[in-house]
């Protein structure tokens, strides 16, 4: 999992993984800190979803899949190791 949206009645929002030492959304006013309720702590970051933004929620997200698989490939190679 790298995100998941929240929908209300009249908002919608995304919250998606990051790594934090690499994602460079952090000066975007319109992307929110989050402690971790999704995601482990310092990795979740959260944006309103804005016809206005799309373009960037798309560069955020795939910021988000690259993480997460990344994640997953390190997790794998761990355990083959741990199977040898």
């Amino acid at each position: 999992m790298f995100a998941l949206l929240n929908c209300g009645k009249s908002t919608a929002n995304v919250m998606f993984r990051i790594n934090p030492e690499s994602f460079k959304g952090d000066n975007d006013n319109k992307v929110r800190y989050v402690v971790g309720w999704f995601f482990p702590r310092d990795t979740e970051r959260r944006i309103s979803i804005k016809q206005e933004d799309i373009a960037q929620i798309m560069d955020y997200l795939q910021h988000a899949y690259n993480t997460t698989n990344g994640l997953m490939q390190t997790k794998d190679a761990s355990m083959k190791n741990m199977e040898n």
